[in-house]
C-alpha cells in the first residue's frame, strides 16, 4: 500500500512539515496553537499521540473498510437480482422494482452501517494498548485491498442466488393467492432484500449498544412506513397498481415464511465461511480475541475453584 506520512510538531516553525503531511498533529504548549490551527488532531501532550494511532487509528481503519465494503456488496447484490430478473423476463428492459421504491433503497439501508462506521470496536482500547501490533493490520491495508474486494463480491454473488432462489421457490405460491402480480412481487422481493441487508450489518458489527439497534430499528421502521404511505396514496402518485398492494401482501403466510427463511440462508452462508477463516485463517485480530477470551475463561474458572474450596 501507499505509505501515509503522518508529521507532529508544537511550534510556528512546523506548520508547513504538518500541512505537507497526509496526517498532521499538533501539540498545544508554550510555543503557541499555529501547529494546532495547522492540524487534523490536536492534543496536549506528546504521550497522546500513542492512543491516537493504536487504538482510535485502527478503530477508524476497520470502521472504514466495513463501510466501504457493505457499500459494494450491498449494490452488487442489487445489480445482481436486476440481472437475474432481465434474464427471466426475456431481456425486455422491465425493472424488479417501480421507480420510487427503487430510488429508496440507498436512503433505507444508510443508517445501520453509518451506525457500524461511527460506533463499532473489534478490539477494546486495552487490547489495542496491550497488543500495539495490531496497527500493522492498517499500515499493511489487510482490511481493504484487491482480495478483500474479490471476497466481497463472491460473497454478493452467493447471496444474490440465495434472494433469486427464494423469489423463484416462493413465486409459485405467490401466484396462487393471487399475489403474483409485478407490484406485488416486486415489493415482497424488495422487502427480502432490506431484511437481507440489514441482516449483513448485524453480522459483521462487533459492537452493539443503543445507537447501533436504534439505527437498525429507523431503517425498518422507515421502510414500513414508506409502504404504508406509498401504498394509501399510490393512486394520487400516478401508480393505481400499487393501491393497497402491502395489505394484500402482509396477509399472505408466504411472505412471512421469506422474510425468515432469506436472512436464515445468508446466515448459514456467512457462518460457514466465518468458521472456515476464523479456523484456517485467522487474523491477528481473531487471535488476540481468542487469547482474551481463554484468559477470560481462564479467571472464571480458578473463580470457581477458590469459591468451591472456600
Amino acid at each position: 500500500p501507499q505509505p501515509v506520512t503522518l508529521a507532529i510538531g508544537d511550534g510556528a516553525n512546523d506548520v508547513p512539515m504538518i500541512q505537507a503531511a497526509q496526517v498532521g498533529v499538533g501539540i498545544s504548549g508554550r510555543e503557541g496553537r499555529q501547529a494546532v490551527d495547522a492540524s487534523d488532531f490536536a492534543f496536549a501532550k506528546f504521550r497522546y499521540l500513542q492512543r491516537l494511532l493504536l487504538v482510535h487509528g485502527h478503530w477508524n481503519y476497520r470502521r472504514a473498510c466495513k463501510f466501504i465494503l457493505y457499500t459494494f456488496w450491498k449494490n452488487a447484490v442489487l445489480v445482481m437480482l436486476l440481472f437475474y430478473y432481465s434474464l427471466i423476463s426475456g431481456c425486455s428492459g422491465t425493472s424488479m422494482f417501480d421507480g420510487m421504491t427503487f430510488v429508496s433503497f440507498n436512503s433505507l439501508l444508510a443508517w445501520p452501517i453509518i451506525a457500524t462506521g461511527i460506533f463499532d470496536r473489534d478490539v477494546e482500547a486495552e487490547q489495542a494498548l496491550e497488543n500495539p501490533w495490531l496497527y500493522e493490520t492498517g499500515r499493511a491495508g489487510t482490511g481493504l485491498n484487491f482480495f478483500k474486494m474479490v471476497e466481497t463480491m463472491l460473497s454478493a454473488v452467493f447471496h444474490s442466488v440465495i434472494l433469486v432462489s427464494v423469489i423463484w421457490w416462493a413465486y409459485h405460491g405467490l401466484e396462487m393467492a393471487d399475489l403474483a402480480d409485478y407490484h406485488t412481487f416486486g415489493i415482497a422481493t424488495f422487502s427480502w432484500l432490506i431484511i437481507a441487508m440489514n441482516y449483513r450489518v448485524a453480522f459483521i458489527t462487533t459492537t452493539w449498544n443503543a445507537m447501533s439497534v436504534l439505527a437498525l430499528s429507523v431503517s425498518y421502521g422507515s421502510y414500513a412506513l414508506y409502504l404504508l404511505i406509498y401504498s394509501h396514496f399510490a393512486h394520487e402518485l400516478d401508480q393505481p397498481f400499487l393501491y393497497m398492494v402491502v395489505f394484500r401482501l402482509a396477509r399472505a403466510p408466504l411472505f412471512w415464511i421469506g422474510c425468515i427463511v432469506v436472512p436464515a440462508l445468508a446466515m448459514m452462508v456467512d457462518v460457514f465461511k466465518a468458521y472456515l477463516l476464523l479456523e484456517f485463517f485467522p487474523d491477528n485480530i481473531d487471535l488476540v480475541l481468542e487469547q482474551a477470551k481463554a484468559g477470560k475463561d481462564l479467571q472464571r474458572d480458578q473463580t470457581d475453584a477458590v469459591d468451591a474450596l472456600t
